[in-house]
């Protein structure tokens, strides 16, 4: 189905992009973000650590409060338009809503 995401969905990084990135810049940025993934993941699992997470965004050329605020516009949104999820064994709970609110 097209309208399920992931869970762990709210939390990723998107691939940074510039249009002077050669194949080495790309596939450096690609190692970069699974990186950042990986930490995020396993902090969202409960296997890893705020601080570890938020430094290697901040190492990246992230801002970590910034990205703490994507996530939770991005929470926001999924509870507001009730996204489905595709079920999985993630860990995470997030409140269910009714998708046919007044």
């Amino acid at each position: 189905m097209a309208d399920l995401y992931s869970p762990l969905d709210p939390f990723m990084t998107a691939l940074r992009h510039d249009p002077d990135f050669n194949r080495s810049d790309e596939r450096g940025e690609l190692q970069a973000a699974l990186v950042r993934d990986e930490l995020i993941e396993a902090l969202i699992h409960g296997d890893g650590h705020l601080d570890t997470a938020l430094d290697c965004l901040a190492e990246q050329g992230i801002d970590p409060d910034a990205w703490i605020g994507v996530v939770e516009e991005n929470i926001n949104y999924v509870i507001d338009a009730g996204v489905r999820f595709e079920p999985t064994e993630t860990g995470l709970f997030l409140p269910a809503v009714n998708r046919y609110r007044d």
